[in-house]
């Protein structure tokens, strides 16, 4: 925000949200929806929003995925504060894989030298 003379005035910066790589990857178009966008901080405000996008891709259980939100391209005067930018967002995964047998009961004869279980899973989706 800037004061010229007596009035405050708008000012605008870009926010990108980057993909990072390694195990922990969350990819763009399959986890979230990738943002470049300019947003503008009005006279009148000391905080703005942006909504990311984050798809259920209902693949069963996973790993916690990451990827990276970055402030860049910044008008005259305007910088990030260097320790939080970029910053993290963790999309933490709510699908659970369960598993259960098929039969509450096996019984089997001692001299048939083995038994078979069927194991059954199922996807609960948060």
């Amino acid at each position: 925000l800037e004061k010229v003379g007596e009035a405050e005035v708008d000012f605008k910066f870009k926010l990108t949200t980057l993909t990072v790589t390694g195990d922990n990857a969350a990819e763009a178009g399959k986890e979230f929806i990738a943002v470049n966008e300019t947003v503008v901080f009005t006279a009148d405000s000391n905080r703005t929003f942006t909504i990311i996008l984050i798809l259920d891709d209902k693949i069963g259980f996973e790993e916690n995925e990451q990827f990276l939100i970055e402030l860049t391209t910044f008008e005259a005067g305007v910088e990030a504060v260097p320790n939080g930018n970029p910053t993290t967002v963790t999309i933490v995964d709510n699908d659970k894989v369960l598993l259960e047998f098929t039969e509450t009961n096996y019984n089997v004869s001692e001299g048939s030298g083995n038994v078979t279980v069927c194991v059954r899973k199922d996807l609960e989706v948060a």
